[in-house]
């Protein structure tokens, strides 16, 4: 996992640098590179190849796409129908994370009344046999 120095000293801890540039690509929208190191060295130096890298192990786990506009790799997030996917965030996710992960999709719900009648729904429904 992608670990770097923070300006402090401490390092990155386990995967809190691709939190960073996966959450720096959700708030700016489609980005380059460049455009990512150049928001992260604001507060956290990080060599510009180790930016690279995460962005690329993020398309890999399918959390972002990568569109080439010219000879420029540009990165954007992922959205997609796809059980599968979906179910690879959200173990992963719920895995690294656990109940603070759970919190955190209740209180995005809680933002958009329908997704939080979709939560409350799916909540009771009674489970399904796999």
């Amino acid at each position: 996992m992608a670990r770097g120095r923070l300006r402090d000293g401490d390092r990155w801890e386990h995967g809190e640098l691709q939190t960073w540039v996966l959450e720096l690509v959700r708030s700016h929208g489609p980005s380059t590179v460049r455009d990512i190191h150049e928001r992260l060295s604001d507060n956290h130096p990080v060599a510009y190849t180790t930016v690279q890298t995460v962005l690329s192990r993020l398309v890999e786990r399918g959390f972002l796409e990568r569109e080439l506009r010219g000879k420029v790799g540009v990165y954007s997030t992922r959205r997609s129908d796809d059980p599968a996917a979906a179910d690879r965030v959200v173990e992963e996710l719920v895995g690294r994370f656990g109940p603070l992960a759970l919190t955190q999709f209740v209180a995005r719900a809680r933002l958009d009344p329908d997704m939080l009648g979709e939560l409350r729904r799916l909540v009771e429904e009674e489970p399904k046999e796999q």
